[in-house]
């Protein structure tokens, strides 16, 4: 009597691993995506119009306010498709019309996150805009 009770034990419990385990693994898949914090900063004495952020795989694109003499705006990305690499990108269009691309992150997929600031220096006569970008992106693992 104890052996078949000590059996049905180990068998319930090892189907309650089971459970739980595929439980931990769609919670994860549904919860797990990439996760951008991006800052801009307008260091300059100009308004600044026609920024947008977009990114690559997807082909969504952020168009971004105004953005006032030293002032900033804030974005966060976050990305819930699944296996799909990606890289974030500012463009803009100078005085002559040219468009102008810069990137912010070259490679993100799922389970990265971080921050990436973004410094406007200056512009210059030709609509340029001189930016310094820190990108900090990390993997969860």
């Amino acid at each position: 009597m104890i052996k078949i009770l000590k059996g049905k034990g180990v068998t319930i419990f090892s189907l309650f691993l089971i459970i739980l385990a595929i439980t931990i693994i769609a919670f994860q898949n549904i919860t797990y995506y990439s996760h951008v914090k991006v800052k801009i900063n307008n260091n300059t004495n100009s308004n600044i119009t026609g920024l947008n952020i977009y990114y690559v795989d997807s082909e969504k694109k952020v168009s971004m306010p105004n953005l006032g003499s030293k002032t900033d705006y804030n974005i966060d990305i976050k990305n819930k498709r699944k296996d799909e690499c990606e890289a974030i990108f500012i463009n803009y269009l100078d005085k002559e019309r040219n468009e102008n691309n810069l990137t912010l992150v070259g490679y993100i997929e799922k389970g990265y996150s971080g921050d990436v600031n973004v410094d406007i220096t200056d512009i210059d006569e030709n609509g340029i805009i001189n930016m310094k970008i820190n990108s900090n992106i990390d993997v969860k693992i």
